[in-house]
């Protein structure tokens, strides 16, 4: 991340996305001054206008940009509030009955932030199954080390499941499999397509409660905004397609309107 690497007759410099762990944005620089940034799969953020590579002086030419929640309805909390808010939940839920079984959605990479969240609030260990044992090992994140994961669904009250399996009648047959040890199920069920402008209504059947948490990897609509007039390219191509002709008017807007003011 972060050095220049000569392929052909290009530089190539990765920088961090912060997506998916090892997801990386693409920076590519031509002989002729010419320089094309990718942003594959990216949650923006204020820092990464900020990244050397991207503030010394030279424009980019086209902007490739991920625009999966380019629609002003897709204007959710930051990671790290809504990452505060499911730890609460998670408290708030364990204080009401601590015989709670938690379980977060995840996919075959992502939601790591909210799996530790949750593991750290509650002190416990977090179940996994073998195959997402050896993903979590290759990430190498030290908050998920060796002692925080297990095989094991009983030795722990923290579950992480494949997100198709958090439906109320999926949950409800995970939980029957604990006979007597747990008096209900929370569920977070963390994706931005969960968003909807409002506190988030838990949908509850029997003693499952499911929370769609919105949580996403990839960037709203402000922060795409805010990462589109910060960079201010001379193009911009949207890669998530077909991409609506309101998208592709929204950023032409946005090149127009030119680089944000100064903070007072």
């Amino acid at each position: 991340m972060g050095v220049a690497t000569r392929v052909g007759d290009s530089k190539l410099t990765l920088l961090d996305a912060n997506h998916c762990p090892g997801a990386a944005m693409l920076l590519v620089e031509r002989l002729d001054g010419r320089r094309f940034l990718h942003t594959g799969d990216f949650r923006a953020t204020d820092a990464m206008a900020e990244l050397q590579p991207l503030r010394d002086g030279a424009r980019i030419h086209t902007l490739y940009l991920d625009n999966t929640y380019c629609s002003p309805e897709f204007c959710f909390p930051s990671q790290e509030e809504t990452v505060e808010a499911v730890a609460m939940l998670a408290v708030e839920a364990l204080a009401l009955d601590p015989s709670t079984l938690f379980v977060v959605g995840s996919y075959t990479v992502g939601k790591e932030k909210v799996i530790i969240a949750v593991a750290e609030v509650l002190n416990c260990k977090v179940a996994v199954t073998p195959d997402k044992l050896r993903i979590l090992r290759c990430l190498d994140l030290e908050s998920l080390g060796a002692q925080r994961l297990t095989t094991s669904w009983a030795s722990t009250q923290l579950h992480v499941l494949p997100m198709a399996r958090l439906t109320l009648q999926g949950l409800a047959r995970h939980l029957a499999g604990f006979p007597g040890r747990y008096g209900r199920l929370v569920a977070f069920k963390p994706t931005g397509w969960a968003y909807s402008g409002t506190t988030p209504r838990p949908q509850t059947r029997g003693n499952v409660t499911i929370y769609g948490i919105p949580y996403s990897e990839h960037s709203s609509y402000s922060e795409l905004r805010q990462f589109v007039r910060r960079l201010a390219p001379s193009r911009v191509v949207p890669t998530v397609m077909p991409a609506p002709t309101a998208t592709r008017r929204a950023l032409a807007r946005w090149l127009g309107e030119g680089p944000p003011s100064p903070p007072p």
